[in-house]
């Protein structure tokens, strides 16, 4: 998955409740592209 790479390397940088407000973001963005028909769906979900 694209999304599963960068998110391993957020959790050996940053503490667990950062790495789930990057995530939170990167669902939403693709949530907002997904319903604007930008891509077919959403990687992140």
């Amino acid at each position: 998955m694209v999304v599963a790479a960068p998110v391993e390397e957020l959790c050996a940088c940053y503490e667990r409740p950062t790495v789930k407000q990057h995530l939170a973001a990167v669902r939403m963005l693709f949530d907002y592209l997904v319903v604007g028909q930008v891509v077919p769906m959403n990687p992140a979900s």
